[in-house]
């Protein structure tokens, strides 16, 4: 009985389908260089296919974009928009008032009693209950602490700012005080008023002039020796009513006075 023969019969031109995993090459012993080296000697990776995930190899990550310098270096549109907002924000930030000259809120009072007429010497403190200001010699006025306050009159047409500067004594704090504050209030409000003032005055607001003309009267009493005074042009308006942040520029902070007549 003859043995079967066996045919064998080559396909030519018949490519696989799928790529065919290629098991990982085991590390030579003279070899030192590591994966990573090897990848990038290679050239760029490619996402590998179905078949090469069933392998030892490990897909890499997508890389990522380079910047260059120039656009690192860049500034953006939006980070100079938050610049200029925070200058804005610093010129115009509220700085909180010292709480012996702070207005009330509510309808309170405020804890300085005073009547501008009369002699810083002569205020009382609500809060202490005590008369003078040997209190008030080293606090601050404003926070932080600033070298010059300028201040606006807010309930009445008041022609004049009034500005309260650290003292240049190295005896005294490095900053405005409270006390420095009061008696610039008062230096203020005490100064004569001049010819020229008043003729601009006059023409500048009529009612108001007129309004400090009737103060003038009743606060001379008769005596024509006495001047106008700028204390005047508050109408009648002496009492104190505290003092509002209008935001600080600087070192210079911005308060705004409020003043009520004699019954407040």
């Amino acid at each position: 009985m003859s043995t079967p023969r066996r045919q064998v019969r080559f396909v030519e031109d018949l490519t696989p389908t799928s790529p065919i995993a290629i098991p990982p090459r085991a590390p030579s012993s003279h070899t030192t260089s590591s994966p990573a080296s090897s990848l990038s000697s290679a050239g760029p990776s490619t996402p590998p296919t179905a078949a090469f995930y069933h392998s030892h190899i490990i897909p890499l990550p997508p890389v990522t974009p380079v910047l260059t310098a120039l656009k690192l270096g860049r500034p953006s549109s939006s980070a100079s928009s938050a610049s200029s907002l925070k200058a804005h924000l610093a010129a115009t930030t509220p700085a909180p008032v010292s709480a012996a000259l702070a207005a009330a809120t509510n309808g309170g009072k405020p804890r300085l009693k005073w009547d501008m007429v009369g002699d810083p010497k002569y205020t009382y403190d609500r809060g202490l209950r005590q008369t003078g200001m040997s209190f008030l010699v080293n606090e601050p006025a404003a926070s932080p602490d600033v070298a010059r306050i300028v201040i606006t009159v807010l309930d009445v047409s008041y022609p004049y700012d009034i500005v309260a500067e650290r003292p240049t004594s190295r005896t005294n704090p490095p900053f405005v005080s409270v006390h420095d504050v009061v008696v610039a209030i008062y230096d203020n409000l005490r100064k004569v008023v001049t010819a020229i003032e008043q003729n601009a005055a006059a023409k500048r607001k009529p009612e108001a002039w007129q309004a400090a003309v009737d103060a003038h009267r009743r606060r001379a009493g008769g005596n024509a020796s006495e001047p106008m005074r700028r204390v005047d042009f508050l109408a009648g308006r002496t009492v104190f009513l505290g003092l509002v942040s209008r935001g600080i520029e600087g070192k210079t902070s911005r308060l705004g006075l409020r003043v009520g007549p004699r019954d407040s």
